[in-house]
Protein backbone atom coordinates (compact mmCIF):
# COMPACT_ATOMS: atom_id res chain seq x y z
CA UNK A 1 0.00 0.00 0.00
CA UNK A 2 2.69 2.48 0.81
CA UNK A 3 4.59 1.60 -2.74
CA UNK A 4 1.06 2.37 -4.54
CA UNK A 5 0.77 5.83 -2.44
CA UNK A 6 4.90 6.68 -3.30
CA UNK A 7 3.91 5.38 -7.05
CA UNK A 8 0.80 7.54 -6.80
CA UNK A 9 2.63 10.98 -5.70
CA UNK A 10 5.39 10.23 -8.18
CA UNK A 11 3.27 10.10 -11.17
CA UNK A 12 1.55 13.13 -10.43
CA UNK A 13 5.05 15.05 -9.68
CA UNK A 14 5.80 13.98 -13.53
CA UNK A 15 2.44 15.00 -15.16
CA UNK A 16 2.78 18.21 -13.44
CA UNK A 17 6.20 18.67 -15.06
CA UNK A 18 4.90 17.49 -18.43
CA UNK A 19 2.45 21.02 -18.61
CA UNK A 20 5.59 22.50 -20.81
CA UNK A 21 4.64 21.31 -23.94
CA UNK A 22 6.02 22.67 -27.83
CA UNK A 23 4.11 25.77 -28.60
CA UNK A 24 1.03 25.32 -30.98
CA UNK A 25 2.10 28.20 -33.51
CA UNK A 26 5.75 29.13 -34.83
CA UNK A 27 7.24 32.02 -33.01
CA UNK A 28 9.15 34.35 -35.71
CA UNK A 29 11.19 36.10 -32.94
CA UNK A 30 11.34 37.14 -28.95
CA UNK A 31 13.77 39.50 -27.54
CA UNK A 32 13.87 41.68 -24.80
CA UNK A 33 14.79 45.75 -24.28
CA UNK A 34 15.41 47.29 -21.32
CA UNK A 35 14.85 51.16 -20.84
CA UNK A 36 15.78 53.97 -18.58
CA UNK A 37 14.08 57.80 -18.29
CA UNK A 38 16.78 60.11 -18.01
CA UNK A 39 15.24 62.27 -15.53
CA UNK A 40 15.79 62.31 -12.14
CA UNK A 41 12.95 59.83 -10.12
CA UNK A 42 11.52 58.76 -13.68
CA UNK A 43 12.23 55.11 -13.37
CA UNK A 44 13.10 52.01 -16.42
CA UNK A 45 12.04 48.74 -16.96
CA UNK A 46 12.05 46.19 -19.24
CA UNK A 47 9.96 45.05 -22.45
CA UNK A 48 9.19 41.62 -23.42
CA UNK A 49 8.30 40.65 -26.91
CA UNK A 50 7.23 38.01 -28.22
CA UNK A 51 6.14 37.82 -32.12
CA UNK A 52 4.71 34.77 -34.60
CA UNK A 53 5.16 34.08 -37.78
CA UNK A 54 1.23 33.92 -38.19
CA UNK A 55 -1.57 35.64 -36.20
CA UNK A 56 -2.21 33.39 -33.47
CA UNK A 57 -4.85 30.93 -33.06
CA UNK A 58 -8.37 31.94 -32.04
CA UNK A 59 -7.43 28.73 -30.06
CA UNK A 60 -4.71 29.98 -28.19
CA UNK A 61 -4.44 32.76 -25.39
CA UNK A 62 -1.43 34.18 -23.84
CA UNK A 63 -1.92 34.80 -20.43
CA UNK A 64 0.98 35.96 -18.11
CA UNK A 65 4.97 35.98 -19.09
CA UNK A 66 6.94 35.30 -16.33
CA UNK A 67 10.04 37.39 -16.96
CA UNK A 68 12.55 38.93 -14.79
CA UNK A 69 11.36 37.45 -11.02
CA UNK A 70 7.89 39.30 -12.31
CA UNK A 71 4.76 37.42 -13.07
CA UNK A 72 3.23 40.33 -15.80
CA UNK A 73 0.34 40.14 -18.17
CA UNK A 74 0.82 39.11 -21.78
CA UNK A 75 -0.42 42.40 -23.80
CA UNK A 76 -1.54 42.35 -27.71
CA UNK A 77 0.04 44.73 -30.02
CA UNK A 78 -1.43 43.33 -32.83
CA UNK A 79 -2.22 39.80 -33.87
CA UNK A 80 1.02 38.36 -34.65
CA UNK A 81 3.28 40.73 -31.43
CA UNK A 82 2.62 40.70 -27.85
CA UNK A 83 4.30 42.60 -24.96
CA UNK A 84 5.06 42.07 -21.40
CA UNK A 85 6.13 45.24 -19.43
CA UNK A 86 7.72 45.68 -16.19
CA UNK A 87 8.34 48.84 -14.42
CA UNK A 88 9.68 50.91 -11.53
CA UNK A 89 9.60 54.30 -10.66
CA UNK A 90 11.57 55.57 -7.63
CA UNK A 91 10.13 58.09 -4.95
CA UNK A 92 11.22 60.50 -3.17
CA UNK A 93 10.74 60.32 0.72
CA UNK A 94 11.69 63.16 3.28
CA UNK A 95 12.14 62.30 7.11
CA UNK A 96 11.25 64.51 9.95
CA UNK A 97 14.92 66.49 9.37
CA UNK A 98 14.16 66.98 6.07
CA UNK A 99 16.92 64.02 4.89
CA UNK A 100 16.06 62.72 1.48
CA UNK A 101 16.34 59.52 0.28
CA UNK A 102 15.30 57.76 -2.98
CA UNK A 103 13.02 54.49 -2.57
CA UNK A 104 12.16 51.84 -4.90
CA UNK A 105 9.11 49.81 -4.34
CA UNK A 106 8.83 46.61 -3.98
CA UNK A 107 8.44 44.18 -6.82
CA UNK A 108 6.24 41.33 -7.01
CA UNK A 109 8.39 38.50 -7.03
CA UNK A 110 7.71 35.26 -9.43
CA UNK A 111 7.62 32.07 -6.86
CA UNK A 112 6.29 29.30 -9.65
CA UNK A 113 9.70 29.58 -11.79
CA UNK A 114 13.59 29.85 -10.93
CA UNK A 115 14.39 31.56 -13.83
CA UNK A 116 17.89 33.15 -15.62
CA UNK A 117 18.06 36.67 -17.11
CA UNK A 118 17.76 35.55 -20.18
CA UNK A 119 15.21 33.08 -19.79
CA UNK A 120 11.45 33.57 -19.66
CA UNK A 121 7.74 31.20 -19.44
CA UNK A 122 4.77 31.70 -21.52
CA UNK A 123 1.84 30.87 -19.30
CA UNK A 124 -1.51 30.21 -22.27
CA UNK A 125 -4.14 28.51 -23.08
CA UNK A 126 -4.46 26.37 -25.81
CA UNK A 127 -8.16 24.60 -26.12
CA UNK A 128 -8.75 25.74 -22.87
CA UNK A 129 -6.10 23.58 -21.18
CA UNK A 130 -3.35 25.60 -19.26
CA UNK A 131 -0.39 25.19 -20.68
CA UNK A 132 3.20 26.62 -20.07
CA UNK A 133 6.58 27.02 -22.51
CA UNK A 134 9.72 27.70 -21.23
CA UNK A 135 11.79 30.23 -23.55
CA UNK A 136 16.13 30.27 -22.68
CA UNK A 137 18.48 31.85 -24.53
CA UNK A 138 16.61 35.64 -25.42
CA UNK A 139 18.12 37.97 -27.01
CA UNK A 140 18.74 41.43 -25.31
CA UNK A 141 18.33 44.48 -27.78
CA UNK A 142 20.21 47.07 -26.76
CA UNK A 143 19.36 49.68 -23.92
CA UNK A 144 16.77 52.77 -24.63
CA UNK A 145 17.78 55.83 -22.87
CA UNK A 146 14.89 58.30 -22.90
CA UNK A 147 15.95 62.37 -22.57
Amino acid sequence: MKLLKTLFVLFSLFASAQKQQKFPQQIESMYYQNWVGGQQLSGGGSDFYIAFKKPLGKDITLTNIFFRNQALPAEKINDKLFIARYSYRPTLKEDEYGNREIVYEKEQKNTKYVLKDNEAVVEYLFKSKKRTLKLSNLKEKELIAYP
